[in-house]
C-alpha cells in the first residue's frame, strides 16, 4: 500500500487530511479481497462486504458505484467509507482524534449502530447523562466531547463486545484479530502519551 503522504495527495482534493488519515489506517487493517466461508459478511474487499453492499444497495448506487465486491476500487472504498460511515455517524464532529478514528474503525468492523452504542455506553460510564440508542446526534456529540477518560472505556467496551460474540462457534477463529484491532490505535491515546 502507498504511504500516508501519497494517499493524502491522491485524494486531497475531495476529502480532509483528517478523514484521509483515518481511512488510510482503516484500509491498512482491512486489507484487500477476502472470501472466508465463516465470515457472515461474505466476500469482502477493503473491508466492504457483499452483505453491506446488499443492505445499502441504493446508497451505493447513488454514489455511482457498481454494487459488487470484486470490482470495488480504492476510490470506491474511500467514497463509501466517507458517505456511509464518517458522515453518517458525524465523526468529524468528535474532537478527540482517538475517539473519532476508533469509532470509525468500530463502525466498519462491527456495524454503525453497534459502534454508536459502544460510544454512548463509554460516554455514559464516564459520567455523561445520555440515552444509549445507537444514534450519534447532538446529545451524544456533546457528551463525547465533554467527558474525560473515554478512550480507555471505549477499548474496554469493545473488548466486552468481542468477548460476547466470540462465543458463537464460527466467530472463535476471528477473536485474536479482533483483540489485536482493539489496540491498533494505541499510538493516538493521549492519556498514555503523557
Amino acid at each position: 500500500m502507498m504511504s500516508l503522504k501519497e494517499f493524502i495527495e491522491k485524494f486531497k482534493d475531495e476529502y480532509s487530511d483528517d478523514y484521509l488519515e483515518a481511512v488510510y489506517r482503516l484500509l491498512k487493517l482491512e486489507g484487500g479481497f477476502v472470501n472466508d466461508a465463516d465470515d457472515r459478511g461474505g466476500k469482502t474487499k477493503y473491508g466492504i462486504s457483499m452483505r453491506f453492499i446488499q443492505a445499502n444497495y441504493d446508497a451505493i448506487v447513488d454514489l455511482k458505484i457498481a454494487p459488487e465486491v470484486i470490482g470495488l476500487t480504492l476510490k470506491n472504498a474511500v467514497d463509501i467509507y466517507y458517505y456511509l460511515f464518517w458522515e453518517k455517524l458525524r465523526l468529524g464532529e468528535i474532537k478527540n482524534k482517538f475517539v473519532r478514528y476508533y469509532t470509525f474503525d468500530m463502525s466498519v468492523n462491527m456495524g454503525r449502530k453497534t459502534a454508536a452504542r459502544i460510544l454512548q455506553v463509554a460516554a455514559k460510564r464516564c459520567g455523561a447523562n445520555i440515552k444509549v440508542d445507537g444514534v450519534i446526534g447532538g446529545n451524544t456529540l456533546r457528551a463525547v466531547n465533554s467527558v474525560r477518560g473515554i478512550e480507555l472505556e471505549l477499548i474496554h467496551q469493545r473488548v466486552i463486545r468481542y468477548a460476547g460474540i466470540s462465543k458463537k462457534i464460527n466467530n472463535i477463529k476471528f477473536i485474536r484479530g479482533w483483540m489485536e484491532r482493539c489496540f491498533a490505535y494505541d499510538d493516538l491515546l493521549v492519556c498514555l502519551n503523557k
